[in-house]
């Protein structure tokens, strides 16, 4: 999951940000050779497939793996498949990078809870590493899956809603609908899981706090 996670984000993490500053043709058409302004856009589609390939695999076999064995909860299950449906429609029709981008690039948080939860019961929690690991997945989860969740709902939506006519043409329409909706049910679930884990970080917080306080006091009596 670490290695699968990394390798994605290295991927696309490049190209994302050069979709984030293009037309808006460059981050929703199927890319085409003579889109004028973007002579990259067939490379960033290839790039951003590729990657979206890999994930779609390893969501597939996640989601079975973790049937089998019965280690996924409800909410895990609905967002691997709401992803693998992310995916399915974004790889048949061969448009919107940038929304295929964006969402890889939330698997950043992935690998820092990957080290969190491995050295969690090794080390304890204790432990600087862990708690390390900790607060950066928590800063990794509000950067690239709410603030950029947000982003991209916003921007897709307001592509497929307000967008010229040609961005989506020849391909079904219910095809974007279904995704705006899907983004929409995806960023909720992540805004629940965002307070369960901001308080877990205040709980974190504090009780560092008061190991870091009751230190300083213990040696300043001494």
């Amino acid at each position: 999951s670490t290695i699968h996670a990394t390798l994605i984000v290295c991927i696309t993490m490049g190209t994302t940000r050069a979709l984030a500053n293009s037309s808006i043709e460059a981050k929703y058409m199927a890319p085409q050779p003579q889109t004028p302004g973007d002579v990259s856009t067939v490379a960033h589609g290839a790039v951003i497939g590729n990657a979206a390939h890999v994930f779609l695999c390893y969501t597939l076999a996640d989601t079975v793996t973790g049937l089998f064995r019965k280690s996924l909860t409800m909410d895990m299950v609905i967002h691997h498949l709401v992803f693998f449906m992310f995916c399915s429609i974004i790889m048949f029709d061969g448009n919107s990078p940038y929304l295929a981008g964006c969402l890889l690039q939330m698997e950043l948080s992935t690998i820092f809870l990957n080290f969190f939860l491995f050295f969690r019961n090794r080390l304890g929690y204790e432990h600087p590493f862990v708690q390390l690991h900790f607060l950066l997945f928590y800063f990794a989860f509000i950067g690239a899956r709410l603030v950029l969740g947000c982003h991209i709902v916003h921007d897709y939506g307001k592509a497929v809603y307000y967008g010229p006519a040609h961005l989506f043409a020849g391909i079904a329409r219910w095809h974007q609908d279904v995704l705006f909706v899907g983004l929409l049910l995806a960023v909720s679930l992540q805004v629940v899981w965002g307070f369960k884990i901001t308080r877990t970080f205040l709980k974190s917080l504090m009780s560092i706090l008061a190991l870091t306080w009751a230190r300083l006091t213990s040696g300043g009596a001494s």
